[in-house]
């Protein structure tokens, strides 16, 4: 018997490092290990204005024409609200070409504020797109979701992303073999684009007390692209590298290393959906400190080594950190495994599968 297609689509180009594409690969693996016959999709087009939009609407409609008659599943993944209306359409016209099923996955950190004309676009276009589920990354942005659009509230189901084995289970293994002392230096981990939304003006305040007053012998290293000549320069002319660097981009096998050796890991974003940097670390067996923000206390709840702090609030993040840098080795050591195994409670890898298993299913293809 011939398997049934499914085409994924995709905004990310297909080497992109970060959390759609990530899953993405991760999909594509999950839905042949089920017996699909899985093609990928690229909606992403380098172009200049409203060239872009011209040249991806062109591209689809002609992937449409030859490509679609004979699928059973359509699985498309949008990031942002821009994104979300032009996927919206796209389903829409495939609907309306081959009948087959069709998933909307958002991985969006922001939305427009209900009441506004983007949003009210926002819900007319998914009402109208014809999609039979949309997946969101937690119970918040179900809520979020049902609240801008409450048409299609009955189709909404939370799936969160998994924690990367491939990852998670070497730097564990190499943590778990190391010895579970004090280091000198508690090197705290920041793992994502280096800008406002992300909170990186609430590591720098932090950066400035910990300059006067250090004697947990904390440094802070951040990791990611974004503002970075801005904030190197701020760095210099206020003398904090001795308790914040700021490396940059770190490459897969480079992650590797960055996260043996951190203590913890920080995360005091203004808005998420759902933090790869975050799942990487807590399935390593790493402690988190988060900031507070709605789709952080859905998504890692009541998770053992998961802390929250005030957002916007360096002392509040700072108090959050002296107290996991108090405690003993034997007692960080036993927070570190209770973290591991929470984590892949919730985010484990077969957990996903078996409820990616279940919203197929549910087609009843």
């Amino acid at each position: 018997m011939k398997p049934m297609r499914c085409v994924i689509v995709s905004p990310c180009p297909k080497r992109t490092p970060g959390g759609v594409s990530q899953y993405v690969r991760w999909q594509q693996g999950v839905l042949r290990s089920l017996g699909w016959d899985v093609e990928l999709y690229l909606s992403f087009i380098e172009a200049p204005g409203v060239r872009k939009y011209a040249y991806q609407a062109t591209k689809f409609l002609t992937y449409l024409v030859y490509r679609l008659a004979d699928v059973s599943l359509v699985w498309v993944h949008a990031s942002e609200w821009k994104s979300i209306l032009r996927k919206a359409a796209y389903i829409w016209v495939t609907k309306r070409r081959s009948g087959a099923r069709a998933v909307l996955h958002l991985h969006a950190a922001q939305l427009p504020p209900a009441g506004s004309f983007r949003s009210a676009l926002l819900r007319f276009s998914l009402a109208r797109s014809g999609v039979d589920r949309i997946v969101v990354l937690s119970a918040y942005w179900k809520e979020v979701l049902a609240e801008l659009a409450p048409e299609i509230s009955d189709k909404l189901v939370v799936l969160a992303n998994p924690i990367d084995a491939s990852i998670a289970d070497s730097v564990y293994a190499r943590r778990l073999l190391s010895a579970w002392e004090q280091e000198a230096e508690r090197v705290v981990t920041f793992l994502g684009r280096v800008g406002f939304r992300k909170g990186i003006d609430t590591v720098l305040d932090a950066a400035r007390v910990l300059r006067r007053d250090n004697l947990r012998k904390i440094k802070i290293r951040a990791f990611g692209d974004g503002a970075l000549n801005t904030i190197r320069s701020q760095i210099r002319s206020e003398e904090l590298s001795n308790v914040l660097d700021l490396p940059g981009w770190v490459s897969a096998e480079s992650k590797l290393e960055v996260l043996t050796s951190s203590y913890c890991n920080i995360l005091p974003s203004r808005n998420e959906g759902l933090p790869l940097s975050v799942l990487e670390a807590l399935g390593c067996g790493i402690p988190c400190i988060v900031s507070d923000i709605p789709a952080h206390i859905a998504a890692f709840g009541g998770l053992p080594g998961v802390f929250f702090h005030k957002t916007g609030d360096h002392l509040s993040l700072l108090e959050n950190l002296a107290s996991l840098a108090s405690i003993s080795s034997e007692e960080y050591g036993k927070l570190c495994i209770e973290t591991r195994m929470g984590a892949s409670e919730r985010f484990g890898q077969e957990t996903i599968v078996n409820k990616t298993r279940e919203l197929i299913s549910g087609f009843n293809l």
